[in-house]
């Protein structure tokens, strides 16, 4: 018999109750741990939920129904071993789901009734839950600068069901950014992260290539370009970007290096040598966070700086240095 012609009349986390049955909707309480997230094809899930009837029954079963992608792959679990359940005592079922032949990028099915008298379903939950992807973004793919994750998981508290996603809004990134100073500060940089869980991640930089050179301090990889490792903070829904390493920097010149110097000071932001504006064309930053999150997203996106050149000696309104006096008497 096919999964689908089956359980048809199945609707997601809803109830079905004949009106002939002594036990009603109120007279059950439902819970379900944490199930999901999953990577595509993971072996052992567990799947574990507890509930307690406000009435007692002589003759209650559990039963696990759960599909594949295009209903490909069918299993069902019973307990077939009736058992008795008393006024407000908790039950728990734990079950092992054959995820690593369900969980497929088309999503895996799960059903859980309880039955009384062998027959009279008293609870259905039914969700589909799809496997962690792993892909990368661009964060500007729409003009909302938004991103959410399928489905990835599923938890019940008190009969009330809640999907596991991620939610991201990229609106504080920019692909160009205004400077009036000679240094780039990280903290203009964030976005919001929404989900269950606390927000991770595995690595963060941003990448350039030194065509001109501007940058002798800072060290390059076999292809040319210079990595800054960035640390990202999450506080109040908010995701922060800083430097990782320590840096240092010539107050004069703006010379920025990763090597500390007698003469040099210790920087939290990234300082551009004091050239004119034109020399930073082309100048191109790309942003790299790889698996963050619940879903662990990569975002991958680049941006210019367009820096408005300053004198470095000029009147005091326009330079970044100036000299004051007058005349002597």
């Amino acid at each position: 018999m096919k999964f689908n012609r089956l359980f048809a009349p199945l609707l997601a986390a809803s109830l079905s109750l004949p009106s002939a049955l002594r036990i009603s909707p109120e007279d059950i309480e439902f819970n379900m741990n944490q199930f999901g997230p999953f990577e595509y094809k993971e072996a052992g899930g567990v799947l574990e939920f507890s509930y307690c009837l406000y009435q007692s029954s002589d003759y209650i079963t559990e039963t696990i129904y759960y599909d594949g992608e295009n209903n490909r792959n069918y299993g069902k679990t019973i307990n077939k071993k009736k058992h008795s359940l008393r006024h407000d005592e908790v039950y728990t079922v734990t079950q092992t789901i054959p995820t690593e032949s369900l969980m497929t990028d088309g999503g895996m099915r799960v059903i859980i009734q309880i039955e009384e008298n062998g027959r009279d379903i008293i609870y259905q939950l039914s969700f589909v839950i799809f496997p962690i992807n792993r892909k990368t973004i661009n964060p500007f793919y729409n003009t909302s600068k938004t991103y959410e994750s399928q489905r990835i998981g599923i938890i019940v508290v008190d009969n009330n069901v809640t999907y596991l996603t991620a939610r991201y809004n990229f609106s504080n990134l920019n692909k160009t950014l205004q400077q009036d100073n000679y240094y780039f500060d990280f903290s203009n940089m964030s976005f919001t992260y929404s989900a269950m869980n606390i927000f991770e991640y595995k690595n963060a930089y941003i990448s350039f290539a030194d065509r001109k050179r501007l940058f002798p301090g800072l060290k390059k990889d076999n292809e040319g370009y210079i990595k800054i490792p960035l640390t990202l903070t999450y506080v109040f829904g908010t995701v922060h970007f800083s430097l990782k390493n320590n840096y240092y920097y010539e107050p004069i010149s703006g010379a920025f290096t990763d090597t500390w110097n007698g003469n040099y000071k210790n920087s939290d932001v990234f300082y551009f040598p004091r050239v004119q504006k034109e020399k930073f064309y082309n100048y191109d930053f790309e942003v790299f966070i790889e698996e963050m999150g619940l879903d662990k997203v990569s975002i991958s996106y680049s941006f210019n700086i367009d820096m408005v050149s300053k004198p470095i000696i000029d009147t005091c309104d326009k330079g970044d240095f100036c000299v004051t006096g007058g005349i002597k008497r």
